[in-house]
């Protein structure tokens, strides 16, 4: 089996509640329906030194593609899972499950 392409990307637009554009389209290999989480991160702070001990990253919110262009694609929140993201977040896909609710 031919080992999947991890695509990492930016959001590039935020274009609505709901709705965010990627910098990702079908020449990077986005298809309809993939999954990805937007990340977060924060810094994690040493309360008596006040010296930075390292960055967590998380995910943020997980949106599903629904419009795929030859340059970028559209995703929307998926349900349940609230939305949240910032222009510029860092994005990675993680693999596609069957196990997440719709």
């Amino acid at each position: 089996m031919a080992e999947q392409k991890l695509l990492v990307g930016k959001v590039a637009n935020i274009l609505g509640d709901y709705e965010l554009a990627i910098n990702m389209g079908r020449n990077s290999g986005v298809k309809l329906g993939m999954e990805f989480a937007v990340l977060g991160k924060r810094s994690i702070t040493d309360p008596d030194t006040r010296k930075t001990l390292g960055t967590y990253k998380y995910d943020k919110v997980r949106v599903r593609v629904t419009q795929v262009e030859e340059n970028f694609s559209v995703a929307s929140t998926m349900p349940s899972l609230g939305i949240g993201f910032d222009l510029g977040l860092p994005m990675s896909q993680p693999k596609l499950r069957s196990d997440v609710p719709l």
